[in-house]
């Protein structure tokens, strides 16, 4: 199953089911099977579990949700299929029966399964019935006939030692087996707990905003938050391999005064690191 691509919208915050829409589209007009949104808490899926047959497809959808989210294929194989935000439309098509998993990695715990189902349908054999055929029968006439002679009609006889024939019972027609869906296998990776960490944060004032330089230990999604108060100015969230890595926040919100920078990274398998926090003067 390939990897497909994403549609971002607007409209309610939903996971929905549509049935026979290809891989990578927005959503046909058919009416989806099946509706399941992000839950209040936003760490978790409202319906983790789905179930479709095969050749239909799954849209994962949400709107102005108060955290960024996104979706994508957990190890081992590790693939984020839509981009970090606020708002995602993104549907994927599933032709082959099977169990698949689906995990946010902003949030560790926020996993799910789509279960595709194989499909069969029984056909029925037609009986053959018997349909009694009427003997027509003669009419006397006036006329004298002439009687016709009886002649014996021989009738078949038993020969010793033979048995009689015995008609053939009718072979019974099977119906077609329905295709069950095959167990996931068994992974034999190892689960990853380790948390990623965010070390060496050093915080640099710029025009209109702040650059934060950090050390990442491995490559994780990294969301740079700047507040002040409790009031977020501005946020930026962006995938970064491991080592020591620049980024940049600016916005209009971030005016001189002093300010707050939060710093959080979650892995691919959703280990979501230490809450960093520094603060900075803007001063332009």
């Amino acid at each position: 199953m390939g990897r497909s691509s994403g549609v971002f919208a607007g409209g309610v915050a939903a996971l929905m089911l549509v049935a026979g829409v290809g891989a990578g589209s927005a959503g046909g007009s058919e009416q989806a099977p099946a509706i399941v949104g992000v839950a209040q808490d936003e760490v978790s899926w409202d319906e983790p579990n789905v179930t479709i047959d095969a050749g239909e497809s799954v849209t994962w959808k949400w709107t102005n949700t108060t955290q960024q989210h996104n979706v994508g294929s957990p190890p081992p194989q590790f693939a984020i299929w839509t981009e970090t935000a606020y708002t995602v439309e993104y549907t994927r098509r599933y032709d082959t029966p099977g169990v698949y998993p689906f995990v946010c990695f902003q949030h560790g715990g926020m996993n799910g399964t789509v279960t595709v189902r194989g499909t069969g349908t029984p056909t029925t054999t037609p009986t053959a019935t018997a349909t009694a055929t009427r003997t027509p029968t003669a009419t006397p006439t006036g006329t004298p006939t002439a009687t016709p002679t009886r002649t014996a009609t021989p009738t078949a006889t038993a020969t010793p030692g033979t048995p009689a024939a015995t008609p053939a019972a009718p072979v019974a027609t099977p119906y077609p087996t329905a295709v069950v869906p095959p167990s996931a296998p068994p992974s034999t990776t190892p689960r990853d707990v380790k948390r990623p960490t965010v070390s060496s944060v050093k915080l640099t004032a710029v025009t209109r905003g702040v650059k934060a330089r950090f050390k990442l230990s491995e490559r994780a999604t990294v969301k740079v938050t700047v507040k002040r108060g409790s009031k977020t100015l501005k946020s930026v969230t962006s995938t970064q391999a491991a080592g020591t890595r620049t980024v940049t926040v600016k916005g209009s919100k971030v005016t001189r005064g002093r300010v707050t920078v939060e710093l959080r990274a979650t892995d691919a398998a959703g280990n979501a690191s230490s809450l960093t926090r520094r603060s900075a003067s803007i001063r332009r």
